[in-house]
């Protein structure tokens, strides 16, 4: 017969002490679990966050873009808008300044469909995050009141792209 030893796993106190181990080793095991899902999760959500990220920027480098070249295509339309405004009276229904008329008003669709908003400036009070002061003069309208514009201001995607450039009303010298 077997003597019955304390290291013994046969014994009772050798299986109490295998049996403490091994659930020692599985409260291990189960932390390490815990641990690493936790990790996955995380690393999961860092990469839904980054995935975001990285969507958000690429529409901001487009709408850059668009920006770079809504700006460059507003000379043109304003060279279009100076010519319409100088046609000579006798001429103003011939087809080829119907044309260049019809032309304008497709750039300003195909800007405006686009997000170009103009920014109003006449009767308005003068401010520098949307008007440029070009000339003031003394008038009968408020001080800081815009009197006429110069040169179109506008706005895409919520930001100023073009200042309008205007003329504003100054006190009365005395």
């Amino acid at each position: 017969m077997r003597k019955q030893e304390p290291g013994n796993p046969s014994s009772p106190k050798g299986f109490e002490r295998a049996s403490r181990k091994q659930n020692q080793e599985v409260e291990k095991l189960r932390a390490e679990n815990v641990e690493l899902t936790n990790l996955v999760k995380r690393t999961q959500a860092d990469f839904v966050n980054f995935k975001n990220r990285v969507e958000l920027e690429k529409k901001d480098w487009i709408k850059f873009g668009e920006g770079s070249v809504v700006i460059e295509l507003l000379g043109i339309m304003d060279n279009f808008g100076e010519a319409a405004k100088h046609v000579p009276e006798d001429i103003k229904e011939n087809d080829w300044v119907i044309g260049i008329k019809n032309i304008e008003k497709q750039f300003e669709e195909i800007l405006s469909s686009k997000g170009l908003v103009m920014i109003e400036a006449v009767g308005k009070e003068f401010d520098p995050n949307f008007h440029e002061a070009i000339f003031s003069e003394e008038s009968d309208k408020p001080e800081g009141t815009v009197l006429d514009v110069f040169s179109n201001g506008y706005m895409y995607d919520d930001k100023v792209l073009r200042p309008a450039k205007v003329k504003v009303a100054k006190g009365k010298e005395l």
